[in-house]
């Protein structure tokens, strides 16, 4: 299992990539834009307008009902479906939404500094609103797969205007591009990063606050890359690397190893039951996770010293695809760092 969890998945979509950076939006991008910009209402309620999973209660057993999947798998309305009331949330005036620009191409985000309403958010968007336990420390999430009735609705009404049955429509729009049909964004929860009080990391409460949201950004907007441009995101320490790699040098302008860790909950060779960390090695025994603290260990110093070694301005994407090249056994080795630098600077 230890030698699966350490492979390197990642290999670079050569075909997407020829197009040049940034990438194309998805097909998904436009509808997001379009709601944000030239609709009424509040974040929250433009949402609920297209996705109305975020108007069912969370209830255990809820996604198996004719109920549900009327009204997020067929398009029916909320309203019709026999919900005995609508979900409610603690703070819906702080929620917001936006979109966020990247190379990898745009995407969504929802941000929220109720932790309550994070959680809530997170189970109808990405647990099928199950009352699904989010692990601790886990404060923001990329989305995908995402079904969204609204905007399938949208591209009913336009195979009509067009003439075109709707079976024949939905084929075509699938084999062009899943994202017709299934959104992408990234969901966040407005904290410290993993927990870390300001005072560790030298700023202001105020500071650390703001800097957290760009760098937990940017992190999930990585997944997102590596998902588009290097075919791969998974729930592994290798990905939280270079995650938190592109997160801290956006965030903070460099990469601090010692910081990683805190926000993983690590404390020294100790790794606690409901740290962080394990919950991107829960496929892996005792002995396992210790020996990925240490290779990890290894390639997060050695990605502090490239993060201090960078020229002003570097290519950000150039650095995430040349990284995501080396699975996390090579990125700990001694010579790594000397051959990075050497191939890429």
């Amino acid at each position: 299992m230890l030698q699966e969890y350490i492979s390197n998945p990642m290999k670079r979509n050569k075909q997407l990539l020829q197009r040049g950076l940034p990438l194309q939006d998805e097909a998904h991008v436009a509808f997001w834009s379009e709601i944000i910009e030239n609709t009424e209402g509040s974040p929250l309620q433009k949402m609920q307008a297209c996705l109305p999973q975020l108007c069912i209660p969370i209830e255990e057993g809820v996604s198996h009902r004719k109920s549900y999947k009327d009204v997020v798998l067929r398009g029916a309305l909320f309203a019709d479906a026999g919900f005995d009331e609508i979900a409610k949330y603690e703070d819906p005036d702080a929620i917001t939404l936006h979109m966020y620009t990247h190379d990898a191409g745009s995407l969504p985000v929802v941000e929220t500094s109720n932790y309550n309403d994070f959680e809530h958010l997170n189970r109808a968007l990405a647990r099928k609103c199950e009352p699904v336990r989010i692990a601790d420390g886990i404060h923001a999430s990329f989305i995908a797969g995402l079904p969204n009735p609204g905007r399938m609705l949208q591209l009913q009404v336009k195979a009509s205007q067009r003439g075109e049955p709707w079976g024949s429509a939905m084929q075509r729009l699938l084999n062009e591009d899943k994202t017709n049909f299934y959104d992408k964004i990234v969901l966040m929860y407005t904290s410290p990063y993993g927990n870390v009080p300001a005072s560790d990391v030298g700023l202001s409460e105020l500071d650390w606050i703001e800097k957290s949201s760009l760098l937990r950004v940017e992190h999930e907007m990585t997944h997102y890359a590596t998902n588009r441009m290097l075919g791969s995101f998974r729930l592994n320490i290798h990905d939280e690397l270079l995650a938190d790699f592109m997160g801290f040098t956006s965030s903070l302008g460099f990469f601090s190893a010692d910081l990683f860790f805190l926000a993983m909950g690590i404390d020294g060779d100790c790794i606690p039951i409901n740290c962080r960390f394990r919950n991107y090695c829960q496929e892996l025994d005792e002995d396992e996770i210790q020996k990925v603290l240490l290779m990890s260990r290894c390639s997060a110093f050695n990605l502090e010293k490239i993060s201090k070694a960078l020229p002003d301005g570097f290519s950000r994407s150039a650095v995430l695809l040349a990284l995501g090249m080396y699975g996390i056994k090579e990125m700990g080795e001694d010579s790594f760092v000397e051959h990075f630098l050497d191939a890429f600077v």
